[in-house]
């Protein structure tokens, strides 16, 4: 069996709505930002169910994840290590966003999304395929792992979800510094496990 054969109806919405995120923005990879995107999104689970479930048991809004993605689209969408990497070579990060959105306005840095007035039906690219960016293949590798550790035989978004936080990058930190870390949401998905 295929690590996608064991994927559940809500997981598979989640990575065919990222793809259709990556493509609306004009995107040439899906990366985890599309992924945590499409994991919050309300349409393709029922609440308290799967991921959006596990955000709610961590006490975390997905419109307070789906605010933060938004932000971090418009600074260039730069993981936090990225961001600090910068700094340390004389690089600030949020002195280049100002200077740039002062001549060309507000969230010109941004990669156009759907959330953001994106460019759905201006542009469309056909493709056969929508490939996957590095950090958005190493979150659906993880998820396979997550949903190991508490021996599910399927790929559900509520394993996608911890996923997206345990591999370091800028989904990983928008999770975090909302307060859905990877230990809180997998002893969150452990507890759910042991009161099914």
């Amino acid at each position: 069996m295929t690590m996608f054969e064991r994927f559940t109806k809500d997981a598979r919405a989640v990575v065919e709505q990222a793809v259709s995120e990556a493509e609306a923005s004009g995107a040439a990879r899906v990366d985890t930002l599309h992924l945590l995107t499409a994991v919050v999104d309300a349409g393709h689970a029922e609440e308290g169910t799967g991921a959006l479930g596990l955000l709610a048991a961590v006490d975390v809004a997905p419109a307070d994840i789906a605010g933060r993605v938004v932000e971090l689209r418009r600074h260039g969408g730069l993981s936090n290590v990225d961001r600090r990497a910068l700094r340390d070579v004389g690089i600030d990060v949020d002195a280049i966003v100002a200077r740039v959105e002062e001549r060309h306005g507000e969230g010109a840095m941004a990669e156009p999304t759907p959330a953001t007035g994106g460019i759905r039906g201006r542009r469309r690219r056909i493709r056969w395929h929508m490939p996957f960016g590095d950090g958005a293949k190493r979150v659906l590798q993880a998820s396979l792992r997550q949903a190991r550790d508490v021996r599910d035989n399927y790929i559900g978004s509520e394993h996608v979800l911890p996923a997206l936080a345990a591999v370091p990058g800028p989904a990983a930190d928008v999770l975090t510094d909302a307060g859905a870390t990877p230990e809180r949401l997998r002893r969150a998905l452990l507890q759910r496990r042991l009161a099914a």
